[in-house]
């Protein structure tokens, strides 16, 4: 049953529609909230990594066959100014579906290394908050709105760090 789901995880930021939320909540309702979270990472981990290189290396067949080459245009010029900060956001909020997200990184050219280390970190928060929501909401109930407050929180760290980082940044380059 684990590789059925990792399967499952690794093509959902791919070709699936489906909400990471289902996935990797009936994967943990399935095996465990720990398998079904270590499972689902390394699972949508993987995924991620694939459909950013597809859209890397695929660009002008995805751009021609949506017929939308301004709107990747105007996607990748916002990406390249606040990349990681728009990356890490949509990751988290449910916003856009994870296959548009990773195209649109590989599309705008993101380095690699950057978009997999925003992922990383934000589906390391999304992956382990879906697999023990259903622990979480037995032990804590907790309403809808404050769910939402924690995103908030959550959001406000990502961006806050992202700021440190591009100040640290222009320090540095400063100073050579």
């Amino acid at each position: 049953m684990g590789i059925i789901y990792f399967l499952i995880a690794f093509i959902q930021p791919i070709i699936l529609f489906t909400p990471e939320m289902v996935t990797i909540t009936g994967g943990s309702l399935t095996l465990g909230p720990l398998k079904g979270f270590l499972i689902g990472y390394i699972g949508i981990l993987g995924g991620i990594g694939a459909m950013y290189f597809m859209g890397r290396y695929a660009q002008q067949i995805i751009v021609k066959r949506l017929g939308k080459e301004e709107l990747f245009n105007k996607y990748t010029r916002l990406v390249k100014k606040n990349g990681e900060v728009i990356i890490g956001l949509l990751f988290i909020l449910p916003v856009l579906p994870d296959n548009i997200i990773c195209a649109g990184a590989g599309i705008s050219k993101m380095p690699f290394k950057n978009f997999i280390s925003i992922a990383a970190v934000a589906k390391l928060i999304t992956t382990f908050i879906y697999a023990y929501s259903i622990e979480l909401a037995n032990i804590l109930p907790i309403t809808e709105l404050q769910l939402f407050a924690a995103q908030l929180v959550v959001m406000m760290i990502i961006v806050l760090v992202n700021h440190l980082i591009k100040k640290r940044r222009l320090k540095v380059a400063e100073m050579t």
